[in-house]
């Protein structure tokens, strides 16, 4: 028998078969309006005559008009469940009544609910996904808890594995306990065409497994991912042999993360995998370039990074490029803008680390970090800054340790050549690593940074001549001020190949601030250092402990206060030229600002990564002998 479909304009019936019974072999002209909704009932047909199939399976293989919505009612218990879609336009809904107009349905008015209605089990299906979408299909997911999929070896999406052209939206759904090689909790695959998947709110994708890749979501093929609306959570996943135990994200796909999470929940957080415990970004293919692009969308609440764990290396986020020879290759990058990448850990990179692959002399993929410095792929919608007074672009609290909470020889970030990092307006804190950052050749860019009150137990800053890139590699850092971090031996900054400081701080006293060797370049001018032991010998190059507003609570403003009508500044205060285009400190405040009564160095630019606001009309103020702050 065959089929053929039409679109009627306005009619009564959502989708109904022509009124007379067709003969053997005759076509069924089927009515499908796109004004009406069409909407099929799953529950116990024997008892309850509304209902239109009596299993998922049935009432998908029998959808003909496109959006069709087929409500699951708990007439029937879910179990053994292996769905297949394919080229197919339908959204799967769970409610709370029977068939008909009870429960909580698309056309039923009432509260919205917040979890899942309907648990769609795959215990039993023979060891398989919960859902298979294949084809061009757009799906939407709502009210339901998918679980229990077990894939086999070489298997993808314990939970759902879209592998198609089309859509996959999550809305009150939740993908967890599921297991694959791929995939743990969804595989996405763009294939035959362009595909995107949403996750949208109260979507929780948690506990799922991955052999291989991506614990929670693997993301690959001509694939994006959006991850913007609240209450969303991807956590406590597992890829304890691969990459990616929150998110694998393979090229050519590309991820959008900006949801402030679930609650007081971080968005991804608790993950593990060997390589990204948070999220991994791995070009693979010559030519398909990888992005995850994390940034903020609710300006009070971040988007977080936290408490995951990685074996090897990246406990935050790991990147890797592919180039198997000169003129084949593909970069990965990780857009980190406003965020927070906090509480995680690993052997090395206990926060980001960024790789490189070496297949044959001359390939020059990259992995490439960008922090603060925008965002990278596709246009990204819905980033916006982070709310007045609200620290954002955050390295806190990241351990450099193995599975048994032993410190390593780890840094806070690494990067192991082949990797280029663009770090602006990032605070580092509270961590525990060997060092602060270890960058291995290639190219680095800082500036407006805060690296105070970690742990390091060698340099804060090690540039590493390694030999593995081509060239000369070299470092920048600007408006940077590190201060008062705990360290066991070694120097503020060891480099070994070509170095720019400028405009910065350095205070941490008995501690010498450069180490050279291999005769690296150096571009050092207007730095304030507790000891410059190791920086050139210049006017511009001063000895000097600056004054802060309160150090010991982590705030490392420099200060200056007025005493007998006398000004008393921080010795770092309008120390520089105004330097063209840098119009704001690290708070989002006006840079190049003159505090009355303090002297000018080269002029009014402050060292560091702040810059002091004068409080006005204070300078000939009489406070009869008690000191008066003079900027803010």
């Amino acid at each position: 028998m065959s089929l053929s479909v039409r679109w009627v304009f306005p009619v009564a019936l959502a989708c109904v078969a022509a009124a007379s019974a067709p003969s053997a072999g005759a076509a069924i002209d089927v009515v499908c309006s796109p004004f009406v909704p069409h909407v099929r009932d799953v529950g116990n047909t024997s008892a309850d005559a509304s209902c239109t199939d009596d299993t998922i399976q049935a009432a998908i293989d029998n959808t003909v008009c496109p959006n069709t919505t087929i409500v699951i009612t708990p007439e029937r218990s879910y179990t053994a469940q292996h769905l297949i879609v394919q080229d197919k336009s339908l959204s799967l809904v769970g409610s709370s009544g029977s068939c008909g107009a009870g429960g909580t349905r698309p056309d039923a008015v009432g509260a919205t609910p917040t979890a899942p209605l309907i648990t769609l089990d795959g215990s039993g299906n023979g060891g398989t996904s919960v859902l298979a979408i294949r084809g061009t299909s757009s799906v939407t997911l709502q009210f339901l808890e998918l679980t229990h999929g077990d894939g086999g070896a070489g298997a993808h999406g314990g939970g759902v594995d879209f592998q198609a052209a089309g859509s996959l939206i999550l809305d009150t759904t939740t993908i967890d306990l599921n297991r694959s090689d791929f995939g743990g909790g969804i595989e996405f695959s763009g294939v035959g065409g362009h595909s995107r998947l949403t996750l949208g709110q109260y979507s929780i994708i948690e506990e799922n497994t991955a052999a291989a890749n991506g614990g929670g979501i693997n993301l690959e093929g001509d694939a994006e991912m959006l991850v913007t609306a609240p209450f969303t959570y991807i956590g406590l996943n597992h890829a304890p042999n691969g990459m990616g135990g929150g998110i694998a994200v393979i090229g050519p796909a590309q991820a959008d993360i900006g949801s402030p999470g679930y609650l007081a929940l971080p968005l991804i957080d608790g993950n593990d995998a060997q390589l990204g415990g948070g999220i991994a970004v791995n070009a693979v293919h010559d030519d398909q370039f990888a992005y995850a692009n994390l940034f903020t969308t609710d300006p009070n609440h971040p988007v977080t990074v936290s408490g995951n764990f990685a074996s090897q290396a990246g406990g935050a986020i790991y990147v890797k490029p592919h180039s198997s020879n000169f003129s084949s290759l593909a970069f990965s990058y990780a857009c980190v803008v406003n965020a927070h990448i906090d509480g995680n850990s690993a052997p090395e990179g206990a926060a980001i680390y960024l790789d490189n692959e070496r297949v044959s002399f001359g390939s020059i993929g990259s992995s490439v970090l960008q922090f603060n410095a925008g965002l990278c792929g596709e246009s990204t919608p819905g980033s916006v800054a982070c709310a007045k007074g609200l620290t954002c672009g955050t390295l806190d609290g990241n351990r450099a340790v193995d599975g048994a909470n032993h410190p390593t020889g780890g840094s806070v970030i690494f990067t192991n050549g082949d990797a280029q990092t663009f770090a602006y307006r990032f605070l580092m804190r509270n961590n525990t690593a060997a060092h602060g950052l270890r960058l291995l050749d290639d190219v680095h860019d800082f500036n407006e940074c805060v690296i105070t009150d970690n742990a390091f137990a060698n340099e804060t800053i090690y540039l590493q001549a390694a030999g593995i890139r081509a060239g000369q590699p070299s470092a920048s850092f600007a408006n940077c001020t590190i201060a008062h971090n705990a360290h066991n031996s070694g120097s503020i900054i060891r480099a070994e190949f070509a170095l720019t400081l400028t405009r910065s701080i350095l205070d941490q006293p008995a501690m010498s601030s450069l180490d050279t060797a291999n005769n690296p370049t150096l571009a050092v001018s207007y730095v304030l250092a507790a000891d410059p032991t190791g920086l050139p010998s210049q006017p511009d190059i001063v000895r000097g402990e600056p004054l802060y507003v309160d150090a010991a609570h982590g705030n490392y403003r420099q200060f200056a206060f007025s005493l007998g009508g006398q000004a008393q500044p921080s010795p770092g205060m309008d120390f520089a030229p105004l330097v063209s285009g840098q119009t704001t400190d690290l708070d989002g405040k006006p840079r190049d600002v003159d505090v009355p009564g303090v002297p000018n160095g080269a002029g009014v630019r402050d060292l560091g990564a702040y810059e002091a606001q004068p409080i006005a009309d204070r300078i000939f103020a009489d406070t009869f002998g008690d000191p008066l702050a003079l900027v803010l």
